[in-house]
């Protein structure tokens, strides 16, 4: 079978609803979406990938026959993974769930994570290319911080003019210390923003989306106590 290996575009990662079970066919976004880990606190969480059907690469289109996990590297020290299925092998057009778990004392920072792939398709057998692997991250956050009473973050985040033209204030009235991340994610999942956020107090930042196509995006602040989102429109 043709083998691409390391291909970014192999495959699209997506990640599961915060502190939800790994859904096949609903769950969005990467590992980068998920609450960081608290250093300290056992921790366990899944995110699904899709396998497309096809693959445009230099060119040429390609019918994927699958795509094949080999390893990720450069987790925190103490965190582990495991794929389903255990193969770590998923047929195009399909999905698969990959769980992050473990403990972990690690630095408090974004840790940057390879996936070694290998793509197969039309059924061949000679290697089509091979480029870098395609990478994803994970945060691990300080132990004991986060919004302790998180059912209220919800009123303490506000993002503004809403709708706008691209550029938006972000606002957190931090009653604690807040340690975790804000993501901007479009309607497919993409993130096209990723901003660490330490923070206690109020807690003002831009957003710049003037970049970007108009329409909905996804504002999530996440912190290992949960998720907090508010919807943004650009026109």
């Amino acid at each position: 079978m043709k083998l691409i290996s390391s291909l970014t575009c192999a495959f699209i990662l997506l990640s599961c609803i915060v502190k939800a079970q790994c859904i096949l066919g609903t769950s969005p976004h990467s590992a980068s979406a998920l609450p960081c880990i608290v250093q300290g606190v056992a921790y366990s969480q899944s995110y699904q990938f899709i396998v497309p059907d096809n693959l445009t690469f230099a060119g040429n289109t390609f019918h994927i026959d699958s795509v094949h996990l080999f390893q990720i590297d450069f987790l925190p020290t103490g965190i582990s993974y495991s794929i389903d299925p255990a193969s770590g092998t998923i047929q195009g057009g399909h999905s698969g769930c990959i769980t992050i778990y473990g403990t972990t004392v690690a630095n408090s920072r974004l840790y940057t994570l390879d996936y070694s792939t290998g793509t197969y398709a039309n059924g061949g057998s000679s290697p089509i290319a091979t480029q870098d692997p395609a990478q994803d991250s994970l945060t691990v956050c300080a132990g004991n911080l986060g919004i302790i009473d998180f059912s209220k973050a919800q009123n303490e985040l506000s993002v503004f003019p809403n709708p706008g033209n691209g550029l938006f204030n972000l606002s957190l009235n931090a009653t604690t210390k807040v340690s975790g991340v804000i993501v901007i994610t479009d309607l497919f999942g993409n993130t096209v923003i990723s901003q660490k956020v330490e923070a206690q107090g109020l807690f003002t930042t831009m957003i710049d989306l003037t970049k970007f196509a108009k329409g909905l995006y996804l504002v999530q602040l996440r912190t290992a106590e949960g998720l907090v989102s508010k919807n943004i429109s650009v026109q």
